[in-house]
């Protein structure tokens, strides 16, 4: 049990032997008063009390009362500071409740963090293990162990990094290469198909008009629309008897009339060209 407690049955204790003791003295003093005045002595002789004596009793009286009053106005301050202090006590002990509720607040709270915290820690050892490198990995370790791997994740990213590098050039090399050969594919089809377009339209047969065996050159009639052109890399085959003895290459053309040269070492022995030979274009493989 708290001090203060205590206070108010001592300081009521207090207050009842003093009220005990001052009225004791007051019925002392009356008594003696009343003893003198009737001439009843307090000596075992019975004689009376003389005016002296009874004056000297009477300011003894009044100096007890006086002292009694004395001592009751002490303890009425006494009294009143046991009630101050009574009534700090009780501010500060309803303070201290206050204070205390407040703590145990507070301790409720941590309690409620620190269930939290462990949730937490364990859901975190769980993540921790859930992943296949770290699952048998104690979570202090966990952090090192990552590390580690980073790095080797580092060193393999940058010697990747690297192969990619060379690729990408590599890539470049090839996208550009592609490139010509896109181009050069493109104008080869071009030619291709003038060439195709050209065959397509010509379906006639030309004749040997004119030779110079000297400058190995055929002289024949192509008309206007005979598709062929100076360069033309179709070769024109010369036929005798429906069996092909030379092939011809396209040098100029003009007004319809083509000048064409020939090999003479592909003519079989003992055979020129001869006017009135016929002239085909060599068809294209597969056609």
């Amino acid at each position: 049990m708290k001090i203060t407690s205590y206070i108010p049955p001592v300081l009521a204790a207090g207050l009842m032997v003093f009220g005990y003791q001052y009225a004791a003295t007051q019925t002392k003093t009356t008594r003696m008063l009343v003893d003198a005045r009737v001439g009843l002595g307090s000596e075992p002789s019975g004689m009376t009390l003389t005016n002296s004596e009874l004056d000297s009793q009477a300011a003894n009286v009044a100096r007890k009362r006086a002292e009694a009053v004395k001592a009751n106005e002490q303890a009425l301050v006494l009294a009143r500071k046991a009630q101050e202090d009574l009534d700090a006590a009780k501010y500060a002990l309803d303070e201290n409740k206050v204070k205390l509720e407040e703590i145990r607040n507070r301790v409720e709270e941590a309690k409620r963090r620190f269930k939290e915290q462990e949730e937490e820690n364990d859901r975190i050892v769980a993540a921790i293990h859930s992943v296949p490198l770290l699952a048998d990995t104690a979570p202090e370790d966990a952090a090192s162990k990552l590390e580690e791997h980073v790095k080797d994740f580092n060193t393999q990213y940058d010697d990747t990094k690297t192969q990619l590098s060379a690729k990408e050039n590599e890539r470049v090399s090839l996208t550009s290469e592609v490139a010509g050969l896109e181009v050069d594919l493109t104008n080869k089809l071009e030619i291709n198909e003038r060439f195709m377009d050209a065959y397509r339209k010509n379906g006639e047969e030309f004749t040997v008009d004119a030779v110079d065996p000297q400058w190995h050159f055929v002289v024949f009639k192509a008309g206007e629309n005979s598709g062929l052109y100076a360069g033309d890399p179709a070769r024109l085959l010369v036929q005798r008897n429906g069996v092909a003895i030379t092939t011809l290459r396209v040098v100029s053309v003009s007004g319809g009339q083509v000048v064409a040269e020939y090999d003479e070492s592909t003519l079989p022995r003992g055979v020129r060209i001869q006017i009135g030979d016929r002239i085909f274009r060599q068809k294209p493989l597969g056609l």
